[in-house]
């Protein structure tokens, strides 16, 4: 090639035929080698020059020398880029190649494009094509070896399987001797599914521009097939990565009943579980209405619609009248749409306007295959991207950009292109191994397109494909296409970049000036759903803070008292005569019940990881363990009082019967009222001398008339009891004893059967923000069970029935006053106060147990409240009179007179001096100082409850006085009447000798008796 080039005058001999890619390579070369010779020779000048000058002269010359350099250094680099400019540039690849002369010999490409139907993506595809075509045949360097050309037979599939499927036949059948050797396409995913599933049978190997359904990546269905468009599955990792970077875990996809699309969506949906993002199914055959309105009833947020472009134009008009667009919605479509596919179509006959188009397209992403490199980017067949954009321009009609498949259209300029690079290798190959390129690429009918040698080659050499092409790097894997993808949004109408994605990594960003979202804030996605979160509806702090420092408080007191109730006070009488046994337990149980006050608030605090199941049974029994010890000690109390009335009953009655019938009455065993009346007069008048009676005996210090000599007497209903009636400690001892027993029988089969846990309620939502975007769904901690009502309600029924009984009894011995049980008025009283706090308690507990707070504070407080009352009933007293005794020395000696006080306060006769209640020990001084003290009050007491005995009697005669009055006229009203009716009288009179009987029996005047008949009487 050398030869070519006449370095003298730097120019090329005209019989060398040369491309101009050889001539560039050529000049480059020389002008080397020219610049190579005159640094030589000047390196000698320079040389031979300092051996002969002096050094000031050297210094000049070195200079001057080394500017030349410099000079001739530009010079060849500038020379060099204007040849690079010259020589490569785009128009040195022809747009047409047609003339060949008549011994070309051609290899046939059958290419199916869709120059209309559902998708006309040939409109764009089949000129890049052509183009492609005319690089391949006519490129001054990398045309096919040996001048073989390509030829394409072209055919309009209209997007439709059974078109594809006939010019399939047509090519193997009715194109002979021309038979394609490979097929360029199909664009649609259906067409390409039909046609490769039988192509292969004949050895015919495809190369689609345009196939994106995930069902093609199936190499045991489709071997023969290739495909420059990436599988739509390729879309899916960029769908999902946007979702993870915006924060969606849920999206929707709407998709038209086509294999290409719900392969697509089943991928999404399986992929999307693995990255935690629900993904849910909407699908249509024809019309999207009705998907449409599930998406709107679902409140679909982010929507992956997967359809074509005709469908795509239904369904935004479909979403624009269902109101599924706005700033909460986010449509995902393809990108391979042209980029007015929204604007409505004259055939299409939509019921939406333009503006109501671009209202329910605005901020919709698309996802598509990096289907054009970069501006500057080298490609194999010498074309930059823009340059091949403009030069397809040129050949499309006014549509320009938006004509159908102009997206695809790189891929389809690609796609010849690998096929003749295959091709081309594929021949070296066969030239190589001396076999007949003729030979080896005809088609035997019925059999193949290519010799099974020649098919080998051609489909290895595909898949080894890896060149720079229009659209990006072109390299296959199994037969697909690996890309990356661009994702745009549109805004305005018009769409603009956002970034791109590759498999495995995460979306690039593009950098834009302009606000992401079009109806938000910058890159401020909206919501994929509802944000609905679970919140805690824990106790306020200073509830729990609060009602616990109060149970602590309650804790503090009750071992206070039961130290008090323990210690050297046991020993008073006031204390030792409480049943001081029975009040220690009662305090025991209120500390267990205050301190499940405090635990109750816990259940919101204690971390998940702590064993809160443990925490629940743990309150259970100690909560009912706390009530049985706290209530059976006062119902085990009340009991013993309850037996001891019940005992007594008989005999007073007997004694009142004895009381009546020693008092004597008038004539015909009746008593006059005149006389009953008589004798309470004189009852009153012995009052000075009962006075002085008293004064007496308390000036001897005897204990005054219906008082013991030893102690203070039991009393039943104001009556004394015999000393031998007490209460027995034993009978207590054992009904607490059996309450214990029962108790933790019952707690034992609750937890066996049943065990507690710690589970969430869940209450009504609640909104958050005024759109309703956000929302909370509160939920409380509550320690439940299987079958939790039923155990609740035997556990409060039993405890119910046990404080209603206890109540009954409390009420029953409300008159029984017992020497070695003082307080049994306190203990009713306290008995009253739990049963009124726990049957109000427990219902509206029950009723408001979703408020969290105020169904805290409610049985909080009622045990709180019952706990403090019940002590200050039962040890209030107590404290208040050793108070005062310690004060006073003046003390009543025994529990015997601290019983008499009591009757006294109860009779309504107020108490002089201190009152205060003794201590056991006294010294003998002490003790006749307070009984002369006491004298005078004794005196009144006795005086009137002497007058209260005898009104009683009196009131005892006059009932039994009508009695008998009663008795004497059923007796002889019935003879008299009878013996008045038989006398012969004048009809209508009465005997004057029985006015008598009617006027004294049945109190009527005599004037009255004498004008009635004897029916009326």
């Amino acid at each position: 090639m050398h030869q070519c080039f006449s370095r003298d005058v730097f120019d090329f001999d005209d019989n060398c035929k040369l491309t101009r890619t050889e001539r560039l390579s050529l000049i480059i070369c020389f002008t080397s080698m020219v610049v190579d010779d005159f640094r030589s020779d000047n390196e000698k000048y320079i040389n031979t020059y300092l051996s002969r000058s002096s050094l000031k002269k050297r210094d000049s010359h070195l200079v001057t020398m080394a500017s030349l350099n410099v000079f001739v250094h530009a010079l060849f680099v500038l020379l060099t880029q204007v040849s690079l400019a010259e020589y490569s540039k785009d128009d040195i690849l022809p747009d047409k190649c047609e003339n060949f002369s008549s011994g070309t010999k051609f290899i046939n490409i059958g290419a199916m494009f869709p120059l209309n139907g559902s998708w006309d993506g040939g409109v764009s595809c089949f000129p890049a094509a052509q183009l492609a075509l005319a690089h391949v045949n006519c490129h001054p360097s990398r045309s096919l070896v040996d001048g073989y050309k390509l030829k394409l037979q072209v055919t309009n599939t209209y997007c439709e399987p059974g078109k594809g499927v006939k010019d399939l036949y047509d090519f193997l059948y009715e194109s002979s001797p021309d038979t394609p050797s490979a097929i360029l396409g199909p664009g649609c995913s259906s067409v390409s599914t039909a046609v490769a599933e039988a192509a292969h049978l004949w050895n015919v190997l495809m190369v689609s521009y345009g196939s994106s359904s995930p069902a093609l990546s199936d190499r045991d269905r489709f071997p023969t097939f290739f495909r420059t468009h990436p599988s739509a599955l390729i879309h899916n990792p960029t769908r999902l990565n946007l979702f993870s970077q915006f924060g969606w875990k849920k999206a929707f996809v709407l998709v038209h009943l086509q294999e290409v699309f719900t392969t697509t969506a089943d991928d999404l949906t399986q992929q999307g579980k693995k990255h935690g993002i629900a993904v849910k199914r909407s699908t249509f055959q024809t019309n999207p209405k009705n998907a449409i309105e599930s998406l709107k009833a679902q409140d679909a947020r982010v929507i992956v619609g997967l359809f074509y472009e005709t469908v795509a134009r239904q369904v935004f008009c479909e979403a624009y009248k269902a109101g599924l667009y706005g700033p909460k919605i986010v449509w995902f479509i393809l990108g391979w749409f042209p980029d007015n596919w929204f604007h409505p179509r004259k055939n299409e006959h939509l019921s939406c306007t333009l503006e109501q188009m671009r209202a329910a397209t605005e901020g919709h992403f698309t996802t598509e295959i990096m289907q054009l490199g970069s501006e500057d980017s080298p490609t194999f067949s010498g074309i930059k991207p823009l340059h091949f954009q403009s030069k397809l321009l040129d050949k499309l009609d006014k549509a320009g950009k938006n004509s159908g498949g102009f997206p695809e259209s790189p891929l389809a300029y690609d796609a010849v292109w690998a096929l003749a690079i295959a091709i081309n290798k594929t021949i070296v190959e066969l030239k190589n191994e001396g076999k007949s390129v003729e030979e080896e690429f005809k088609a035997i009918r019925d059999v193949t397109v290519l010799s099974k040698d020649a098919f080998s080659l051609l489909k290895r050499n595909l898949d080894r494909t890896n060149f720079m092409g229009v659209s990006g790097n072109v390299s296959f894997f199994a037969g697909d296409r690996v890309s990356s993808v661009a994702i745009e949004f549109m805004s305005n109408g018009s769409y603009l970049d956002y970034g791109s994605h590759t498999e495995n990594y995460d979306v690039s960003m593009v950098q834009n000036d302009h606000d992401f979202w079009p109806f938000s804030v910058k890159y401020q996605a909206p919501r994929d759903q509802i944000e609905m979160r679970s919140e805690l509806d824990r106790l306020k702090p200073p509830v729990l803070f609060t009602f616990s420092i109060f149970a602590f408080l309650g804790m503090l007191i009750s071992i206070a008292l039961l130290i008090f109730n323990n210690s050297s006070f046991r020993n008073a009488s006031i204390i030792y005569n409480s049943q001081p046994a029975m009040n220690s337990v009662m305090l025991l149980g209120c500390v267990v019940t205050l301190f499940c006050v405090f635990l109750n608030g816990l259940t919101d605090e204690l971390d998940s990881s702590i064993r809160t199941d443990t925490l629940c049974q743990g309150v259970l029994w100690l909560m009912s363990l706390g009530f049985t010890l706290g209530f059976g000690a006062l119902f085990a109390k009340v009991w013993a009082l309850h037996v001891v009335a019940a005992k007594m009953k008989p005999s007073r009655m007997k004694a009142l019967a004895k009381s009546r019938a020693s008092h004597g009455g008038s004539s015909n065993g009746l008593t006059s009222p005149t006389l009953i009346r008589s004798k309470a007069k004189m009852t009153l008048a012995q009052r000075p001398e009962i006075q002085k009676k008293a004064s007496v005996m308390s000036e001897r210090g005897d204990p005054p008339s219906g008082q013991s000599s030893v102690g203070g007497a039991s009393t039943f209903g104001g009556h004394e009891l015999p000393k031998d009636v007490k209460v027995s400690s034993t009978h207590m001892y054992a009904c607490l004893s059996l309450l214990f027993l029962l108790d933790l029988a019952f707690l034992s089969l609750y937890s066996y059967l049943a065990p507690l846990s710690l589970q969430n309620e869940f209450l009504p939502m609640r909104n958050v923000t005024a759109d309703g975007e956000v929302r909370v769904r509160p939920y409380i901690r509550h320690c439940r069970s299987t079958d939790h009502n039923t155990w609740t309600g035997l556990n409060f029924g039993i405890k119910g029935f046990l404080l209603l009984l206890g109540a009954l009894f409390a009420y029953d011995s409300r008159n029984v006053h017992l020497d070695n049980m003082n307080d049994s008025r306190q203990v009713a009283m306290s008995v009253y106060n739990i049963v009124t706090l726990f049957w109000t308690t427990v219902p509206v507990t029950m009723l408001i147990k979703a408020h969290q707070d105020a169904s805290y504070i409610f049985s909080a407080l009622a045990t709180i409240l019952s706990v403090f009352v019940t002590q200050g009933f039962i040890f209030g007293p107590k404290l208040r009179a050793l108070i005062d005794g310690s004060r006073n020395p003046n003390v009543i000696e025994d529990v015997a007179k601290e019983s008499s006080v009591k009757h006294l306060a109860v009779a309504g006769v107020e108490r002089n001096g201190s009152g205060s209640l003794p201590m056991k020990r006294e010294s003998t001084k002490r003790r006749k100082a307070a009984n002369r003290k006491r004298a005078n009050e004794l005196e009144l007491y006795h005086d009137l409850n002497e007058e209260n005995e005898r009104i009683k009697e009196e009131i005892a005669e006059l009932d039994a006085y009508l009695i008998r009055l009663r008795d004497k006229y059923e007796e002889l009203s019935k003879e008299r009447l009878e013996n008045t009716l038989r006398k012969r009288v004048p009809p209508g009179r009465v005997p004057i000798e029985d006015v008598d009987f009617f006027t004294e029996f049945l109190y009527i005047d005599a004037e009255d008796v004498d004008q009635m008949n004897v029916t009326e009487l």
